[in-house]
């Protein structure tokens, strides 16, 4: 998004401007122009409809509701997209006041995974995934994650990737990984998840 944002600004600034010649524009003009049309793509990411999804085992350490010692992760869909308001409290912290990286790439897992669930419709088991950590995420902070598909690779796996995000939609944490995908009755035989928890998972993808 910041490099198409980026040439909008450009671009903005060029048509705009008698010179039509970004070089000749003053620092502050391009960062004034900037700023305004990151305030408004914003308020289009903010104004955009979200739907909630239910959740389904109310124990997972990622998104399960009940589980209080957990992040209790709940996830919305605007169709493209899934994300999770993030509530990152102390206990979660490593060093001084700084949110552990474990649990960091635990929530981009957690993201990951949902999306490859709910967009795929299908259930899937994590490959293998890399992390990388841009800027420190203090104790809390208010963040979110975002998961989208990148690339389905044949009909047994997909690449997906996550990053957890301020309101600026500056990126904290970023990820990409690779997930093994099985229809229910492979799952079913693999004996991963009860039978009732399956169904529940299924009614929750849409068709």
């Amino acid at each position: 998004m910041k490099a198409s944002l980026e040439i909008l600004a450009n671009r903005y600034i060029c048509e705009n401007y008698s010179t039509g010649n970004i070089e000749s524009c003053s620092e502050k003009d391009i960062k004034h122009t900037k700023s305004k049309i990151y305030k408004i793509m914003n308020q289009n990411i903010a104004t955009e409809e979200w739907t909630l999804l239910a959740g389904v085992d109310k124990h997972c350490f990622g998104c399960g509701f009940e589980n209080s010692h957990g992040l209790q992760m709940r996830f919305e869909s605007n169709g493209e997209r899934l994300r999770s308001k993030l509530d990152l409290p102390e206990r979660f912290r490593g060093w001084s006041n700084l949110i552990h990286g474990g649990v960091l790439s635990t929530i981009l897992d957690e993201t990951m995974s949902w999306t490859a669930i709910y967009f795929s419709k299908k259930f899937i088991l994590t490959k293998g995934m890399q992390v990388e950590f841009l800027r420190p995420v203090r104790v809390g902070m208010q963040l979110f994650s975002y998961g989208h598909i990148k690339e389905y690779l044949g009909k047994r796996e997909v690449i997906v990737t996550a990053e957890i995000k301020d309101e600026d939609d500056m990126v904290y944490a970023a990820s990409e990984g690779t997930f093994a995908l099985f229809d229910k009755k492979q799952f079913l035989r693999m004996k991963i998840i009860p039978e009732q928890d399956l169904e529940l998972m299924s009614s929750l993808i849409p068709d």
